[in-house]
């Protein structure tokens, strides 16, 4: 009898797989360990193909540190002009990337926005 190869599944193949994009919804592209938020402005028919702007963060500062020291993420400016943005098409990996861009590096995942910057020293 001959054994069927089962196939690992990326996390991320997942994710996408279930959820279906509307405009509006939020998205995080994330490139290394840093992570911007993205609001979706565009999906075709198919939800294949989405465009995307950046979600502008909105925080709120402390006032007995330095400045940008002690800023806290409070949410997100949810405003966009629909059908602007960056086009990103949904590959076989099960991410979705810039389109003409190779997949090598930066990836974007629907449903949630999510802000990291490395910290710089």
């Amino acid at each position: 009898m001959k054994k069927k190869k089962i196939r690992k599944v990326k996390k991320a193949a997942v994710y996408a797989n279930n959820i279906t994009p509307v405009v509006g919804m939020g998205a995080t592209y994330s490139i290394g360990s840093d992570r911007y938020a993205q609001t979706i402005t565009a999906v075709n028919k198919t939800g294949k193909t989405i465009m995307v702007v950046g979600a502008n963060s909105i925080y709120t500062k402390h006032t007995n540190l330095k400045p940008n020291e002690g800023q806290t993420l409070i949410g997100y400016d949810e405003s966009f002009t629909p059908n602007t943005g960056t086009v990103y098409t949904l590959r076989k990996n099960g991410y979705f990337h810039a389109k003409g861009s190779k997949a090598k590096y930066g990836y974007l995942t629907i449903g949630q926005r999510n802000t990291y910057m490395d910290p710089h020293f």
